[in-house]
């Protein structure tokens, strides 16, 4: 009686179909695994699309507030100098707010209405 090649020493095909729940398993923790992997990355990209927006905003409350600023002190001089007219020589029109945000700086240009 001659031995079947392909049956192992327990008697059955035992060896290789445990290779191949091995292989399968691995293949379903890998999957899982690029899964998670793309969702944390997409998580961390929205995220920091979120804090962004959130700087943005306070950078523009921020401008906003020193605009008012500007705004009243101008209103007050005038009202001193007994001068409601608003020129391009006043304090605000000079010079333009440069509002350093990380390492880019944001210009807030002078805008004339007329």
């Amino acid at each position: 009686m001659a031995k079947h090649p392909f049956i192992g020493r327990h008697g059955g095909r035992q060896s290789g179909v445990a290779l191949i729940m091995v292989l399968l398993a691995m293949a379903l923790v890998v999957m899982l695994a690029t899964g998670m992997t793309q969702q944390q990355s997409v998580r961390v990209f929205r995220a920091s699309h979120y804090l962004a927006q959130q700087q943005g905003h306070s950078v523009a409350l921020g401008a906003e507030a020193f605009a008012r600023q500007i705004l009243v002190r101008d209103f007050e001089d005038d009202k001193e100098n007994n001068l409601m007219v608003d020129s391009l020589d006043e304090f605000w029109a000079k010079n333009a707010a440069i509002l350093p945000v990380s390492y880019t700086h944001l210009t807030l240009p002078t805008i004339y209405s007329v």
